[in-house]
C-alpha cells in the first residue's frame, strides 16, 4: 500500500479544523452562556478552547493521513483509510470516470 503525496496533508489539516469550528461555535455559545451566568474568565476560557481545538484538529490530520493508503492493482484501485474503525474500497478501473493530475 501507498501513502499519499506529503501536500495532501493540507487537506486532511483544513478538513479537521472545518468540522471543529462547528463544534467550536456551539463550545462558544455555551461558553458566552456561563459568562453572563457567572461572570468569570470568559477570555481565559475562550483562549483554552481554541487552544485545544488546534492541538485536537493537528492531531486528528495527522492520523487520518497516516492512515490513508491506496494501492494499484491489475483490475482496480483499493483504498484504505480510517483511524479506529478501518473502511477499505475497492474500485474497478471501469467504474472511473474521472482522474485530475497536477
Amino acid at each position: 500500500m501507498e501513502k499519499l503525496h506529503p501536500g495532501a496533508r493540507w487537506v486532511f489539516r483544513f478538513r479537521a479544523y472545518w468540522t471543529l469550528a462547528f463544534l467550536l461555535f456551539f463550545i462558544f455559545i455555551l461558553t458566552f452562556t456561563y459568562y453572563i451566568a457567572f461572570g468569570k474568565n470568559f477570555l481565559f476560557i475562550i483562549i483554552f478552547i481554541l487552544f485545544l481545538m488546534l492541538i485536537i484538529g493537528e492531531i486528528y490530520a495527522r492520523l487520518s493521513y497516516r492512515f490513508w493508503e491506496y494501492e494499484f492493482t491489475k483490475t482496480e484501485l483499493r483504498l484504505e483509510r480510517g483511524i479506529i474503525w478501518k473502511k477499505y474500497s475497492n474500485i474497478p478501473y471501469e467504474r472511473i470516470q474521472n482522474v485530475d493530475v497536477i
